[in-house]
């Protein structure tokens, strides 16, 4: 049964003479103490139960408290694929063919060209020779 003082209560706050007309009505309507009653026990009745003590020690000790393989390993697993890595790297890098620098091969043409020319003046003298 529904009545209209709850619907008003319901409704928002009430000013301090309605608290107090309301408080007097609870003690003359049934029906409202049993709606009241309803409403202060419905926290502690949503409220979840809290768990046996067994459970929350089996699910620690299987989740926290034991560190995995990979946990322990993974740091060590790092260090070996950074130094794989490193030494395919330096593999690599000193198979790869050389190719000479510009300057280098200027200073090469240069000498070539020097000796070309020593070469030629013995060549033009040999053939006046015969």
């Amino acid at each position: 049964m529904n009545c209209e003082k709850w619907m008003q209560y319901q409704a928002g706050p009430l000013t301090p003479q309605q608290q107090q007309a309301f408080k007097q009505h609870l003690a003359a309507c049934p029906a409202c103490r049993a709606n009241a009653a309803i409403m202060h026990a419905l926290p502690q009745a949503l409220a979840a139960p809290a768990a046996p003590a067994a459970l929350v020690e089996k699910v620690f000790a299987r989740t926290t408290r034991r560190v995995s393989w990979w946990v322990r390993y993974r740091l060590a697993l790092a260090g070996g694929v950074a130094a794989l890595l490193l030494a395919l790297g330096a593999v690599h890098y000193l198979s790869a063919p050389r190719v000479p620098s510009l300057e280098l091969i200027a200073y090469a043409s240069e000498i070539n060209q020097s000796e070309y020319t020593v070469f030629s003046g013995d060549l033009d003298l040999f053939e006046q020779e015969f």
